[in-house]
Protein backbone atom coordinates (compact mmCIF):
# COMPACT_ATOMS: atom_id res chain seq x y z
CA UNK A 1 0.00 0.00 0.00
CA UNK A 2 1.23 3.47 -0.84
CA UNK A 3 1.33 5.90 2.06
CA UNK A 4 0.90 9.58 1.25
CA UNK A 5 0.54 11.86 4.25
CA UNK A 6 -2.52 14.03 3.87
CA UNK A 7 -2.52 17.68 4.75
CA UNK A 8 -4.62 18.54 7.82
CA UNK A 9 -7.61 20.69 6.96
CA UNK A 10 -7.75 23.70 9.27
CA UNK A 11 -11.14 25.20 10.02
CA UNK A 12 -11.94 28.67 8.77
CA UNK A 13 -14.90 29.20 11.11
CA UNK A 14 -14.23 31.62 13.93
CA UNK A 15 -15.27 29.16 16.62
CA UNK A 16 -12.72 26.57 15.51
CA UNK A 17 -9.96 28.65 13.99
CA UNK A 18 -6.41 28.19 15.22
CA UNK A 19 -4.78 31.41 16.44
CA UNK A 20 -2.75 32.88 13.59
CA UNK A 21 0.48 33.02 15.61
CA UNK A 22 0.06 29.36 16.56
CA UNK A 23 -0.60 28.33 12.97
CA UNK A 24 2.45 30.24 11.82
CA UNK A 25 4.57 28.57 14.46
CA UNK A 26 3.29 25.15 13.47
CA UNK A 27 3.96 25.72 9.80
CA UNK A 28 7.45 26.96 10.55
CA UNK A 29 8.25 24.00 12.76
CA UNK A 30 6.47 21.40 10.64
CA UNK A 31 6.64 22.21 6.95
CA UNK A 32 4.61 19.12 6.07
CA UNK A 33 1.53 21.01 7.30
CA UNK A 34 1.78 23.50 4.46
CA UNK A 35 -0.93 23.15 1.87
CA UNK A 36 -0.18 20.84 -1.02
CA UNK A 37 -1.25 21.76 -4.54
CA UNK A 38 -4.50 20.25 -5.72
CA UNK A 39 -5.29 19.05 -9.21
CA UNK A 40 -8.51 18.32 -11.03
CA UNK A 41 -9.72 14.79 -10.60
CA UNK A 42 -12.68 12.56 -11.34
CA UNK A 43 -15.33 12.11 -8.66
CA UNK A 44 -15.83 8.73 -7.03
CA UNK A 45 -19.46 7.60 -6.84
CA UNK A 46 -21.10 6.59 -3.60
CA UNK A 47 -21.55 2.84 -3.38
CA UNK A 48 -24.04 3.07 -0.53
CA UNK A 49 -24.52 -0.25 1.23
CA UNK A 50 -22.84 -2.07 -1.67
CA UNK A 51 -19.59 -0.84 -0.19
CA UNK A 52 -19.65 -3.83 2.18
CA UNK A 53 -19.81 -6.42 -0.60
CA UNK A 54 -16.86 -8.05 -2.30
CA UNK A 55 -19.18 -10.08 -4.54
CA UNK A 56 -22.75 -9.22 -5.52
CA UNK A 57 -24.73 -10.98 -8.25
CA UNK A 58 -28.10 -10.26 -9.77
CA UNK A 59 -29.19 -13.76 -10.79
CA UNK A 60 -26.70 -16.04 -9.04
CA UNK A 61 -23.18 -16.35 -7.67
CA UNK A 62 -21.27 -19.53 -8.52
CA UNK A 63 -17.93 -20.69 -7.14
CA UNK A 64 -15.60 -23.53 -8.09
CA UNK A 65 -12.56 -24.45 -6.01
CA UNK A 66 -10.94 -22.87 -2.97
CA UNK A 67 -11.76 -19.21 -3.49
CA UNK A 68 -10.90 -16.83 -0.65
CA UNK A 69 -13.16 -13.80 -0.29
CA UNK A 70 -12.85 -10.94 2.16
CA UNK A 71 -16.11 -9.01 2.31
CA UNK A 72 -19.80 -9.85 2.07
CA UNK A 73 -21.18 -12.07 -0.70
CA UNK A 74 -24.73 -11.60 -1.89
CA UNK A 75 -27.28 -12.12 -4.63
CA UNK A 76 -30.55 -10.30 -5.43
CA UNK A 77 -33.13 -10.48 -6.84
CA UNK A 78 -31.90 -14.03 -7.48
CA UNK A 79 -31.59 -16.42 -4.55
CA UNK A 80 -28.89 -18.91 -5.52
CA UNK A 81 -25.33 -19.29 -4.25
CA UNK A 82 -23.54 -22.35 -5.63
CA UNK A 83 -20.26 -23.99 -4.60
CA UNK A 84 -19.43 -22.01 -1.49
CA UNK A 85 -18.75 -25.09 0.58
CA UNK A 86 -15.21 -25.06 -0.79
CA UNK A 87 -14.72 -21.29 -0.40
CA UNK A 88 -13.51 -19.27 2.56
CA UNK A 89 -15.63 -16.17 3.07
CA UNK A 90 -14.55 -13.59 5.65
CA UNK A 91 -17.87 -11.83 5.57
CA UNK A 92 -21.62 -12.48 5.56
CA UNK A 93 -23.64 -14.34 2.95
CA UNK A 94 -26.83 -12.54 1.85
CA UNK A 95 -29.06 -14.70 -0.32
CA UNK A 96 -32.00 -12.82 -1.79
CA UNK A 97 -32.54 -10.89 1.43
CA UNK A 98 -33.32 -7.22 2.07
CA UNK A 99 -29.63 -6.39 2.59
CA UNK A 100 -28.68 -7.78 -0.82
CA UNK A 101 -31.66 -6.06 -2.44
CA UNK A 102 -30.65 -2.69 -1.01
CA UNK A 103 -27.06 -3.26 -2.11
CA UNK A 104 -28.31 -3.93 -5.64
CA UNK A 105 -30.34 -0.72 -5.57
CA UNK A 106 -27.28 1.21 -4.43
CA UNK A 107 -25.17 -0.52 -7.10
CA UNK A 108 -27.59 0.75 -9.74
CA UNK A 109 -27.23 4.30 -8.45
CA UNK A 110 -23.43 4.02 -8.57
CA UNK A 111 -23.55 2.48 -12.07
CA UNK A 112 -25.66 5.37 -13.35
CA UNK A 113 -23.36 7.92 -11.73
CA UNK A 114 -20.35 6.35 -13.45
CA UNK A 115 -22.19 6.17 -16.77
CA UNK A 116 -22.94 9.88 -16.50
CA UNK A 117 -19.37 10.96 -15.80
CA UNK A 118 -17.88 13.23 -18.46
CA UNK A 119 -15.05 11.63 -20.45
CA UNK A 120 -11.55 13.09 -20.20
CA UNK A 121 -9.92 10.68 -22.66
CA UNK A 122 -11.33 8.40 -25.37
CA UNK A 123 -9.48 5.07 -25.63
CA UNK A 124 -11.82 3.26 -28.02
CA UNK A 125 -10.04 0.58 -30.01
CA UNK A 126 -6.88 0.70 -27.90
CA UNK A 127 -5.54 -2.05 -25.64
CA UNK A 128 -4.89 -0.85 -22.10
CA UNK A 129 -1.80 -3.04 -21.86
CA UNK A 130 1.41 -1.04 -21.68
CA UNK A 131 -0.32 2.25 -20.88
CA UNK A 132 0.44 4.52 -17.91
CA UNK A 133 -2.62 6.59 -17.03
CA UNK A 134 -3.14 9.52 -14.66
CA UNK A 135 -6.39 10.19 -12.72
CA UNK A 136 -9.40 10.85 -14.90
CA UNK A 137 -12.33 9.36 -16.80
CA UNK A 138 -11.43 7.02 -19.66
CA UNK A 139 -14.07 5.94 -22.17
CA UNK A 140 -14.52 3.09 -24.64
CA UNK A 141 -17.34 3.32 -27.19
CA UNK A 142 -17.44 -0.47 -27.52
CA UNK A 143 -15.33 -3.11 -25.76
CA UNK A 144 -12.13 -2.75 -23.71
CA UNK A 145 -9.18 -5.13 -23.63
CA UNK A 146 -6.26 -5.47 -21.23
CA UNK A 147 -3.29 -7.52 -22.45
CA UNK A 148 -0.29 -7.18 -20.16
CA UNK A 149 -0.08 -4.44 -17.53
CA UNK A 150 -1.78 -1.08 -17.25
CA UNK A 151 -0.23 1.31 -14.70
CA UNK A 152 -2.42 3.79 -12.86
CA UNK A 153 -0.33 6.68 -11.53
CA UNK A 154 -1.95 8.62 -8.69
CA UNK A 155 0.55 11.50 -9.05
CA UNK A 156 1.28 11.39 -5.33
CA UNK A 157 -2.35 11.89 -4.30
CA UNK A 158 -4.04 9.05 -2.40
CA UNK A 159 -7.41 10.59 -3.29
CA UNK A 160 -6.87 10.25 -7.03
CA UNK A 161 -9.83 8.70 -8.87
CA UNK A 162 -9.79 6.55 -12.02
CA UNK A 163 -13.03 5.79 -13.88
CA UNK A 164 -13.29 3.50 -16.91
CA UNK A 165 -16.55 3.71 -18.88
CA UNK A 166 -16.90 0.71 -21.19
CA UNK A 167 -19.92 0.51 -23.47
CA UNK A 168 -19.90 -3.27 -23.93
CA UNK A 169 -17.44 -5.89 -22.62
CA UNK A 170 -14.26 -5.81 -20.56
CA UNK A 171 -11.81 -8.67 -21.17
CA UNK A 172 -8.33 -9.30 -19.79
CA UNK A 173 -5.80 -11.73 -21.21
CA UNK A 174 -4.19 -14.36 -18.99
CA UNK A 175 -1.53 -12.96 -16.69
CA UNK A 176 -2.62 -9.34 -17.11
CA UNK A 177 -2.39 -6.83 -14.26
CA UNK A 178 -3.51 -3.44 -12.99
CA UNK A 179 -0.50 -1.78 -11.33
CA UNK A 180 -1.19 1.02 -8.81
CA UNK A 181 1.61 3.52 -8.14
CA UNK A 182 2.21 6.92 -6.53
CA UNK A 183 -0.87 7.01 -4.32
CA UNK A 184 -3.35 5.26 -6.62
CA UNK A 185 -5.59 3.02 -4.51
CA UNK A 186 -7.94 0.19 -5.48
CA UNK A 187 -10.86 1.79 -3.66
CA UNK A 188 -10.77 4.76 -6.05
CA UNK A 189 -10.67 2.77 -9.28
CA UNK A 190 -14.03 2.04 -10.96
CA UNK A 191 -14.90 -0.03 -14.03
CA UNK A 192 -18.41 0.61 -15.41
CA UNK A 193 -19.12 -2.19 -17.89
CA UNK A 194 -22.14 -1.97 -20.20
CA UNK A 195 -22.30 -5.72 -20.73
CA UNK A 196 -20.07 -8.33 -19.04
CA UNK A 197 -16.54 -8.48 -17.65
CA UNK A 198 -14.24 -11.50 -18.00
CA UNK A 199 -10.92 -11.56 -16.15
CA UNK A 200 -8.52 -14.08 -17.70
CA UNK A 201 -6.61 -16.67 -15.68
CA UNK A 202 -4.05 -15.37 -13.16
CA UNK A 203 -5.02 -11.76 -13.85
CA UNK A 204 -4.17 -9.42 -10.96
CA UNK A 205 -6.97 -6.87 -11.18
CA UNK A 206 -7.80 -3.83 -9.06
CA UNK A 207 -10.86 -1.67 -8.58
CA UNK A 208 -14.63 -1.98 -8.30
CA UNK A 209 -16.22 -3.62 -11.32
CA UNK A 210 -19.91 -2.77 -11.85
CA UNK A 211 -21.25 -4.73 -14.80
CA UNK A 212 -24.75 -4.43 -16.20
CA UNK A 213 -24.80 -8.18 -16.88
CA UNK A 214 -22.16 -10.51 -15.41
CA UNK A 215 -18.62 -10.80 -14.06
CA UNK A 216 -16.51 -13.92 -14.64
CA UNK A 217 -13.17 -14.57 -12.96
CA UNK A 218 -11.19 -17.40 -14.55
CA UNK A 219 -8.94 -19.73 -12.52
CA UNK A 220 -6.33 -17.99 -10.39
CA UNK A 221 -7.53 -14.43 -10.93
CA UNK A 222 -7.11 -12.04 -7.99
CA UNK A 223 -9.17 -8.93 -7.42
CA UNK A 224 -8.37 -6.09 -5.03
CA UNK A 225 -11.81 -4.53 -5.09
CA UNK A 226 -15.35 -5.68 -5.82
CA UNK A 227 -17.25 -7.61 -8.48
CA UNK A 228 -20.83 -6.31 -8.68
CA UNK A 229 -23.17 -7.69 -11.35
CA UNK A 230 -26.52 -5.97 -11.68
CA UNK A 231 -28.61 -8.51 -13.62
CA UNK A 232 -26.50 -11.59 -14.30
CA UNK A 233 -24.11 -13.85 -12.44
CA UNK A 234 -20.75 -13.56 -10.76
CA UNK A 235 -18.71 -16.67 -11.51
CA UNK A 236 -15.61 -17.57 -9.45
CA UNK A 237 -12.97 -20.26 -9.89
CA UNK A 238 -10.28 -20.49 -7.20
CA UNK A 239 -9.97 -16.73 -6.87
CA UNK A 240 -8.74 -14.30 -4.23
CA UNK A 241 -11.04 -11.30 -3.75
CA UNK A 242 -10.33 -8.67 -1.10
CA UNK A 243 -12.46 -5.58 -0.90
CA UNK A 244 -11.10 -2.37 0.64
CA UNK A 245 -12.94 -2.26 3.96
CA UNK A 246 -10.39 -2.65 6.74
CA UNK A 247 -8.02 0.03 7.90
CA UNK A 248 -4.46 0.43 9.03
CA UNK A 249 -2.46 3.12 10.74
CA UNK A 250 1.07 4.17 11.44
CA UNK A 251 2.77 6.90 13.43
CA UNK A 252 5.03 9.48 11.90
CA UNK A 253 7.40 12.07 13.33
CA UNK A 254 7.37 15.82 13.95
CA UNK A 255 6.77 16.27 17.67
CA UNK A 256 7.71 19.02 20.09
CA UNK A 257 9.23 17.76 23.33
CA UNK A 258 7.68 18.79 26.60
CA UNK A 259 9.41 18.80 29.99
CA UNK A 260 9.20 15.02 30.22
CA UNK A 261 9.73 14.26 26.55
CA UNK A 262 7.60 14.07 23.44
CA UNK A 263 4.02 13.04 24.22
CA UNK A 264 2.60 10.00 22.45
CA UNK A 265 -0.51 9.31 20.42
CA UNK A 266 -1.39 5.72 19.53
CA UNK A 267 -4.31 3.42 18.85
CA UNK A 268 -4.93 0.34 20.95
CA UNK A 269 -6.27 -1.83 18.12
CA UNK A 270 -6.64 -2.06 14.37
CA UNK A 271 -9.29 0.51 13.42
CA UNK A 272 -11.88 -1.66 11.69
CA UNK A 273 -15.13 -0.07 10.54
CA UNK A 274 -17.85 -0.58 13.13
CA UNK A 275 -15.46 -0.96 16.07
CA UNK A 276 -14.29 1.32 18.86
CA UNK A 277 -10.52 1.31 19.36
CA UNK A 278 -8.98 3.50 22.04
CA UNK A 279 -6.93 6.52 21.08
CA UNK A 280 -4.25 6.74 23.77
CA UNK A 281 -2.91 10.22 24.51
CA UNK A 282 0.16 10.47 26.74
CA UNK A 283 0.47 13.86 28.41
CA UNK A 284 4.15 14.14 29.35
CA UNK A 285 4.28 17.80 30.38
CA UNK A 286 5.30 18.34 34.00
CA UNK A 287 2.22 20.45 34.85
CA UNK A 288 -1.47 20.17 34.10
CA UNK A 289 -2.28 21.57 30.68
CA UNK A 290 -5.35 23.44 29.56
CA UNK A 291 -6.70 20.90 27.16
CA UNK A 292 -5.36 19.26 24.06
CA UNK A 293 -5.59 20.69 20.59
CA UNK A 294 -6.54 18.10 17.99
CA UNK A 295 -6.97 18.29 14.25
CA UNK A 296 -7.24 15.88 11.39
CA UNK A 297 -8.52 15.30 7.89
CA UNK A 298 -11.72 13.40 8.62
CA UNK A 299 -14.36 12.50 9.09
CA UNK A 300 -14.15 10.34 12.21
CA UNK A 301 -16.36 11.12 15.20
CA UNK A 302 -14.60 10.97 18.57
CA UNK A 303 -16.49 11.40 21.86
CA UNK A 304 -14.16 13.15 24.26
CA UNK A 305 -13.36 12.13 27.80
CA UNK A 306 -15.11 15.31 28.93
CA UNK A 307 -18.46 14.90 27.22
CA UNK A 308 -19.56 15.80 23.75
CA UNK A 309 -17.88 14.62 20.59
CA UNK A 310 -15.48 15.79 17.93
CA UNK A 311 -15.45 15.26 14.20
CA UNK A 312 -11.81 15.02 13.23
CA UNK A 313 -11.50 17.53 10.44
CA UNK A 314 -10.99 21.08 11.66
CA UNK A 315 -9.07 22.12 14.75
CA UNK A 316 -10.56 21.50 18.18
CA UNK A 317 -9.47 22.45 21.69
CA UNK A 318 -10.43 20.34 24.65
CA UNK A 319 -10.71 23.10 27.29
CA UNK A 320 -10.17 21.05 30.41
CA UNK A 321 -7.14 20.69 32.70
CA UNK A 322 -5.32 17.45 31.96
CA UNK A 323 -2.61 16.15 34.26
CA UNK A 324 0.39 14.01 33.46
CA UNK A 325 -0.60 10.52 32.41
CA UNK A 326 -2.08 8.28 29.73
CA UNK A 327 -5.59 9.20 28.63
CA UNK A 328 -7.64 6.61 26.72
CA UNK A 329 -10.23 8.22 24.49
CA UNK A 330 -12.74 6.00 22.65
CA UNK A 331 -12.68 6.43 18.89
CA UNK A 332 -15.79 4.76 17.41
CA UNK A 333 -15.46 4.12 13.72
CA UNK A 334 -19.01 3.99 12.30
CA UNK A 335 -19.87 1.42 9.65
CA UNK A 336 -20.42 4.26 7.24
CA UNK A 337 -19.88 4.03 3.47
CA UNK A 338 -18.58 7.60 3.58
CA UNK A 339 -15.54 6.36 5.50
CA UNK A 340 -14.43 3.98 2.79
CA UNK A 341 -11.37 5.35 1.08
CA UNK A 342 -10.73 8.05 3.70
CA UNK A 343 -7.36 8.91 5.21
CA UNK A 344 -7.21 10.62 8.60
CA UNK A 345 -4.26 12.42 10.15
CA UNK A 346 -4.45 13.25 13.86
CA UNK A 347 -2.05 15.27 15.99
CA UNK A 348 -2.43 16.75 19.44
CA UNK A 349 -0.85 19.75 21.15
CA UNK A 350 -0.65 20.33 24.90
CA UNK A 351 -1.41 23.88 25.95
CA UNK A 352 -0.41 25.39 29.28
CA UNK A 353 -2.94 28.12 30.03
CA UNK A 354 -0.92 29.52 32.92
CA UNK A 355 2.11 30.01 30.72
CA UNK A 356 -0.07 30.94 27.71
CA UNK A 357 1.78 28.76 25.26
CA UNK A 358 1.80 25.30 23.76
CA UNK A 359 4.22 23.06 25.57
CA UNK A 360 4.44 19.90 23.48
CA UNK A 361 3.25 18.38 20.25
CA UNK A 362 2.60 14.70 19.52
CA UNK A 363 3.97 12.90 16.50
CA UNK A 364 1.20 12.32 13.99
CA UNK A 365 -1.11 9.34 13.68
CA UNK A 366 -2.05 8.43 10.10
CA UNK A 367 -5.13 6.22 9.75
CA UNK A 368 -6.41 4.85 6.46
CA UNK A 369 -9.88 3.38 6.01
CA UNK A 370 -10.23 0.99 3.13
CA UNK A 371 -7.47 2.36 0.93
Amino acid sequence: MNHVFTTPVLASRSDCAMPRRVLGLLLAACPFLAATPAFAQATAPSLGTAVNFAILGGATVTNTGASHITGDVGVAPGSTLVGFGSAIVNGTLHVGDAVAAQAQADTTVAYNALAGAACNTILSGQDLGGMTLIPGVYCFSTSAQLTGTVTLDGLGNDRSVFIFKIASTLTTASGSAVNLVNGAEACRVFWQVGSSATLGSTTAFAGTIIALASVTMVTGTTLAGRALARTGAVTLDTNDVVFPALAEWHNYGFGWPGTLGIPSLTLSARPILGTTPQMLVQNSYGHPTFGLLLWGDGPVVIPTAFGGSLMVQPVFLWPQPIGVGLYPIPMPIPLDPALICVAVDIQILEYDKGASHFVSFTPGLHVEFGL
